[in-house]
């Protein structure tokens, strides 16, 4: 194996038969030839096509691999040979298997793409491609298809080179739409608060949790309450409740967020204050009846210094094992970002911090994305759970998402969830 580059399984782009190409039954047995073929580009996005002028025929370069020799050094031979340029960069594509019954011959040719920053040289052709009149044209990808897609041929042989070339070249150009759909989801993956709305309909999250954060918290409180949100994201569920503002504060640490809170909390006489640092909150000792915090951080001896003796702390959080096979689908191997976050352990924090535990649950929900762009908008805006995640990095785990969805209409995870009701 040509050690620039290691070959992964292939992915099959079409399988081509007489009955797909022409409209004829039967199957051939035979042992494949194997060749190599790609489309090369160059540094002006242009496409190698070979000519062959006594057959009017357009397709991409490669040829047959040899005795000794595997996928990758035939393509950078046969590309040096037919363009006289060099492989600079290489992708695996997919294959593309055919089977000529009428001809009793089978055929597997793996395409790549190849980025070429060399110009056209002295190709090396063979005295039969020279003969038929053979040469390098560079078109666009968009008059490539043209020229290879509209030629009229006779002769079944020419017929079934149109077709594989087509295949190999629908690939790539599908792959570069869904890239540049993902890149775009990629590129405004931002957040306000804690709005997931821009994909409400392209995935489904949290479903049948079995409490409701909400109403656990309304039966502790009343309006004389001192009430604290930490790690309030934009303040839109802490407003829900609808709770005396004289007796709310609120804290948040990240910038964006941060700058929302001032805008919308303060005005109200709402007492908001910046804060990273769940072990150092800006008030003073024994200043807060109740405590909540969902999905956020928090330290528990802290929280036991700012509640009032009988004040309550009240969270729902994200565990450990939140979107697992998520992360293995695109970063395998990522390790886990918070493991301690789990009930057992977290219980057992508090309760050597001093409190009592009231109420203690923990669930693993089904999420579900519906398209891979929804994927990638989530997956950027938690990027804690997906550290390095992008889509040019992760894009062939991203292809093999796309098929998942293709099949089955969906991708599918798990989120970890887990409520702590602790009473000083």
């Amino acid at each position: 194996m040509n050690n620039r580059f290691k070959i992964k399984p292939w992915n099959l782009i079409a399988e081509l038969t007489d009955k797909n190409v022409l409209g004829l039954d039967g199957m051939s047995n035979k042992v494949p030839r194997k060749t190599s073929r790609a489309l090369v580009i160059n540094e002006e996005g242009n496409c190698a096509v070979m000519y062959a002028e006594k057959f009017n025929l357009y397709s991409l370069p490669g040829g047959g691999i040899e005795e000794g020799e595997d996928e990758v050094s035939t393509l950078i031979r046969e590309i040096y040979e037919e363009t006289g340029c060099t492989c600079d960069s290489i992708e695996q594509l997919g294959v593309v298997s055919e089977n000529r019954n009428h001809q009793d011959y089978t055929t597997l040719s793996y395409y790549f793409v190849v980025h070429t920053k060399t110009k056209t040289s002295d190709t090396h052709l063979t005295e039969a491609e020279i003969e038929n009149g053979t040469s390098v044209k560079w078109f666009s990808l968009e008059e490539t298809l043209h020229r290879i897609k509209d030629a009229e041929h006779e002769t079944t042989q020419r017929k079934f080179l149109q077709a594989r070339d087509l295949a190999a070249l629908t690939e790539y150009c599908r792959r570069l739409e869904l890239k540049q759909l993902w890149q775009s989801e990629e590129s405004i993956a931002h957040i306000h608060g804690w709005d997931f709305s821009h994909i409400n309909d392209r995935y489904e999250e949290g479903n049948d949790i079995p409490w409701n954060y909400e109403e656990i918290i309304r039966q502790y409180l009343t309006p004389d309450v001192k009430i604290l949100d930490f790690d309030t994201g934009g303040g839109e569920f802490l407003l829900s409740l609808g709770h005396p503002y004289k007796n709310t504060a609120a804290t948040e640490g990240f910038p964006p967020n941060v700058q929302l809170c001032k805008e919308t909390l303060l005005p109200l006489g709402i007492d908001f204050k910046e804060c990273r640092d769940a072990a150092n909150i800006p008030f003073e000792d024994e200043s807060f009846d109740i405590i909540i915090n969902r999905h956020g951080d928090f330290n528990a001896k802290e929280l036991h210094r700012l509640l009032k003796k009988g004040g309550l702390f009240i969270t729902q959080q994200v565990g450990s094992e939140n979107d697992r096979e998520l992360v293995e689908m695109v970063l395998p191997g990522t390790p886990k970002q918070f493991p301690d976050l789990n009930l057992t352990k977290q219980q057992k924090e508090f309760e050597e911090a001093g409190f009592e535990i009231l109420q203690a649950e923990e669930a693993f929900l089904p999420i579900k994305f519906y398209d891979v762009g929804a994927f990638v908008w989530f997956a950027r805006i938690i990027e804690w759970e997906f550290p390095g995640f992008s889509v040019d990095g992760c894009f062939e785990k991203l292809l093999e998402m796309q098929k998942i969805i293709e099949e089955t209409g969906e991708i599918a995870g798990t989120t970890h969830r887990y409520l702590i009701v602790a009473r000083k």
